[in-house]
């Protein structure tokens, strides 16, 4: 007890002779810093996974331009001496989209890039992908919308496709889901939507006159995030393990897939940019994105003490050939 009781006595006098501010311990010392490089998340880049590409536009192109031909004319008939016969003719109109540039530029200063090789810091990595990714997101905006006070057009608000399917089916409170909205609702305004498509087609085929093979015959259904989780959640009855989504693509062999676009959120700017969904055929004849390049960086510029790199991508937007094959349905 001796012993104890001096001990206590020479720790109290070591600890009286420290100021309040003094320590034993640097504070960095005591910090440990991770070694991984954290990127802050940003809304996923979906349109050039959702729709196809449309391939063969040369990077430095200002411009795309489709042709459309129109078959015209009626058969006749006649009795065996008649020299009256039906006209047949063909016709073409041109689509062009334009192409613009997407420029942005990024660097540093000399003594950031020392300063990034003394600490390892990966400037150059992170300001890289920084640039890449506004590029690519600038490009998702007008696949999706298309650019304002341009020809281009975007896929979620071509004026040529239908949108008169909303009213088909209503549920409480219109087409728009809810957590109170029953598994029938969901399936047939799912179902509607590809079905009214289908009925717009009229079966067309890929060679008028001749070959049956339908010109397009399966289809993508886009949901917004909300109405994909109800679908992707809400069970077909209640005794079922089987959820709507499940149950819409194994029962209507039109549908090629469901899937979850949070562009569509917002989609319909005819109704306070409220929520919509979009059915369309996943076939380049179809139509697709426009892009072709997607980032081009130059050589590093000198500029008094700073490093200048220009980098470039380019957009035409989305392209729609045949919106007789897509459809609009608008939540209101």
């Amino acid at each position: 007890m001796k012993n104890l009781q001096n001990i206590r006595e020479r720790l109290g006098a070591i600890v009286h002779r420290f100021d309040t501010n003094d320590t034993i311990f640097f504070a960095r010392e005591l910090e440990t810093i991770d070694p991984v490089n954290y990127l802050e998340l940003f809304a996923g880049l979906r349109a050039k996974v959702l729709f196809p590409e449309v391939e063969g536009i040369n990077p430095l192109d200002l411009s795309y331009t489709y042709r459309m031909w129109s078959l015209n004319g009626r058969a006749d008939v006649g009795g065996p001496n008649s020299n009256d016969m039906g006209t047949v003719s063909v016709t073409a109109k041109e689509v062009t989209s334009s192409i613009k540039d997407i420029d942005v530029e990024f660097g540093w200063t000399v003594k950031d890039i020392q300063r990034a090789a003394r600490t390892g810091t990966p400037l150059d990595q992170l300001t890289i992908q920084a640039a890449m990714s506004i590029i690519a997101r600038r490009q998702e905006t007008m696949i999706a919308f298309g650019e304002p006070g341009t020809n281009i057009t975007g896929m979620l608000n071509n004026a040529t496709v239908d949108a008169t399917i909303a009213p088909v089916v209503k549920t409480p409170s219109g087409t728009a889901w809810t957590a109170t909205t029953t598994p029938a609702q969901m399936l047939a305004d799912i179902n509607n939507l590809v079905n009214g498509t289908r009925q717009r087609l009229k079966q067309a085929s890929k060679l008028p006159g001749g070959d049956m093979t339908p010109a397009f015959d399966r289809f993508v259904v886009l949901l917004p995030s909300y109405h994909y989780g109800l679908a992707n959640s809400t069970p077909r009855s209640d005794n079922s393990d089987t959820t709507v989504l499940q149950y819409a693509l194994q029962n209507n062999r039109f549908i090629e897939s469901i899937e979850e676009w949070w562009e569509l959120d917002t989609a319909d700017a005819s109704h306070s940019n409220g929520p919509m969904f979009m059915c369309y055929p996943r076939n380049a004849m179809w139509g697709g994105w426009v892009a072709p390049r997607q980032w081009d960086a130059q050589n590093p510029q000198e500029s008094g003490k700073n490093i200048i790199i220009p980098a470039s991508g380019n957009c035409g937007g989305g392209v729609i050939r045949y919106p007789v094959a897509a459809s609009y349905m608008l939540l209101v």
